[in-house]
């Protein structure tokens, strides 16, 4: 049986360099926060698993949400690390209202 080893392909100073933002980062945290309050009402729980820039967390919980962080990259400093496919197993089985995956399915 082969075992799956998941590893980071994305370098971590991505998300430390300002000149990384552009508009398209800021029309998917429109459309993100857009879901997830449409979806969720406020004091929900909810997973944002590949946190990169980490913009939609601090919203989030300003507006009223439980977020829990997970990401791949231990640098980034999310409440969890670990890859997606060991989901279960990383956040001990806590169960969430809600889990946010944005841009990251095309790196599994």
């Amino acid at each position: 049986m082969e075992i799956f080893q998941a590893k980071q392909q994305v370098d971590s100073e991505r998300y430390t360099d300002l000149s990384k933002i552009n508009m398209i980062n800021m029309y998917n945290l429109y459309y993100e926060i857009k879901d997830v309050t449409n979806l969720l009402p406020k004091g929900g729980e909810i997973l944002h698993v590949g946190i990169g820039l980490d913009l939609l967390s601090p919203i989030l919980r300003n507006f009223g949400y439980k977020v829990y962080t997970m990401d791949i990259i231990a640098d980034l400093n999310p409440d969890y690390v670990g890859s997606l496919h060991e989901l279960g197993k990383v956040t001990n089985e806590k169960k969430f209202d809600l889990i946010v995956c944005s841009h990251i399915l095309e790196h599994i």
